[in-house]
């Protein structure tokens, strides 16, 4: 998180939040959750007699939050979910002055 802040050239105060949505990158929670998911996905398809295939059984069965990853809405609209609600003044400045549609900034996004 400070690694992005710093990129962008912004303070260290500024919530994180608000530096994904102008850039439109994901969380880094979000990419280890998507390499789970992932991988949940091969095991899933694998022949019931590998030890890959039982050691997910268990795992699935055990930890049943982990497949609820399976069904969140995507990561973009969570992020701008959480600036939308907020209440803080950094955050409402940010809606209503800077960024009122929530859009990515041109300059972040990749060439047309």
């Amino acid at each position: 998180n400070r690694a992005i802040r710093c990129l962008l050239g912004v303070s260290g105060t500024i919530p994180i939040h608000i530096c994904l949505a102008e850039i439109g990158l994901e969380p880094l929670t979000y990419r280890i959750l998507s390499r789970r998911k992932n991988l949940l996905k091969r095991l899933a398809n694998l022949d019931e007699k590998t030890p890959y295939k039982q050691i997910s059984k268990l795992f699935t069965n055990d930890f049943p939050e982990a497949l609820d990853f399976f069904h969140s809405p995507p990561v973009r609209e969570k992020i701008n979910e959480i600036i939308m609600k907020s209440n803080k003044s950094r955050d409402e400045i940010y809606k209503t002055r800077i960024n009122p549609f929530l859009q990515v900034h041109p300059v972040y996004q990749g060439s047309p």
